[in-house]
């Protein structure tokens, strides 16, 4: 990231995949962004509601309850920008 750039300062990133959440959790702390994880799209979805965020990363399809899309379309209700 270079310094010109608007610096995001919450970085949420759902994956049910451990080595992944970890690996982009590290790698996006070492870049500045304070990264929260999720290992469900309901823990998410109930978060989103409490707390602002930045940037989201998810699977578009396959997790568990809720799919990527359904659960953007749920933020966006919550969050329109």
């Amino acid at each position: 990231m270079n310094n010109s750039s608007k610096q995001l300062e919450k970085f949420w990133l759902l994956t049910t995949r451990p080595s992944l959440r970890t690996f982009w959790s590290k790698h996006l702390t070492s870049q500045g962004y304070q990264v929260a994880g999720f290992t469900a799209a309901a823990s998410s979805a109930r978060s989103s509601r409490a707390e602002a965020f930045d940037v989201f990363c998810s699977p578009i399809l396959m997790m568990p309850g809720i799919d990527g899309i359904a659960l953007t379309r749920e933020g966006l209700q919550i969050d329109p920008n």
